[in-house]
């Protein structure tokens, strides 16, 4: 297996890592290791019952790379309870090299597994897109197209079996978004449109007052995402979100300006959530404006 030999890798608070393969190879097990112990847990938290079924993610993906899989991207959350920085919840982006899918809007399939060993989360098996312009990832989320994500639960006997399946389920819906895709780059949006887009992304991303402007997550950061289509709307959006960056400034009691940059989605469970949110968002859009 050729492996990627200069990942990209960063870490975040309390245990968070974020590893992802630069060149399309994939990730080895010392590169996995190092940066999410998680997906190597031998047991499950002790917090967990008997009636919870412990899979060692590390067997799904051994199995999975028997069917040709490749790890090109791991996600590990991080925790207040030390004891459970072991256990956190995770997610591991797969690609199969050779595989009969077209690049589609610069962007190129991949399957999302998300799981835990802390009770936190189920299997979750979930289309996902790598954009090859800015390395960013997304994840898809179609309620009229459930194999766009497969929820697994740590019971049964044949769990593993039952994962590998729901790979290739996931794997048969990507014609799908594929063509959600295309779709989204026929549609035009006008400045108003997309600014109640904008509006209802940052709404999506933060719970209180929007820290900046919602129309500054429309901004391009390179002359390839400029344009009006749906697909270009939502890339930049999409990125301006979850990779932060944004300055802005606060005053404080004693009017006194600080200078703050939005922070970009570390978490595990919040980079899966908005990114899903922002899918159903477009595809509501488009639906609009059919």
């Amino acid at each position: 297996m050729l492996t990627s030999l200069s990942p990209i890798t960063s870490r975040f608070g309390r245990g968070g890592t974020f590893i992802r393969s630069r060149d399309g190879l994939g990730l080895s097990d010392e590169q996995i290791l190092a940066a999410a112990p998680s997906v190597y847990a031998a047991e499950k938290h002790a917090s967990r019952s008997d009636k919870y079924q412990f899979i060692s993610t590390f067997d799904t993906l051994a199995a999975f790379r028997k069917e040709g899989f490749e790890v090109v991207e791991v996600r590990q959350g991080g925790s207040k309870d030390e004891t459970k920085r072991g256990f956190t919840k995770h997610c591991i982006k797969f690609r199969k090299p050779g595989q009969q899918m077209k690049a589609v809007g610069d962007c190129l399939p991949e399957l999302s597994l998300l799981n835990g060993h802390d009770g936190t989360s189920r299997w979750i098996l979930a289309q996902a897109w790598f954009r090859l312009v800015c390395l960013n990832g997304m994840t898809v989320q179609d309620d009229k197209h459930p194999a766009t994500n497969v929820a697994i639960a740590h019971r049964g006997r044949n769990v593993l079996g039952d994962v590998v399946d729901a790979a290739y389920r996931v794997i048969g819906g990507f014609d799908h978004s594929a063509g959600q895709i295309e779709r989204f780059q026929t549609i035009q949006l006008t400045q108003d449109e997309q600014g109640v887009y904008s509006q209802a992304a940052a709404n999506l991303r933060w719970n209180v007052e929007a820290p900046i402007d919602h129309q500054r997550l429309l901004f391009a950061r390179r002359e390839a995402d400029q344009g009006n289509d749906l697909w270009r709307v939502f890339n930049r959006t999409q990125e301006n979100l979850t990779k932060g960056g944004q300055t802005y400034t606060t005053v404080n009691n004693q009017l006194r300006e600080t200078h703050r940059h939005t922070r970009p989605v570390n978490s595990v469970e919040g980079d899966n959530a908005l990114n899903r949110a922002l899918w159903v968002l477009t595809t509501k859009m488009a639906e609009l404006k059919a």
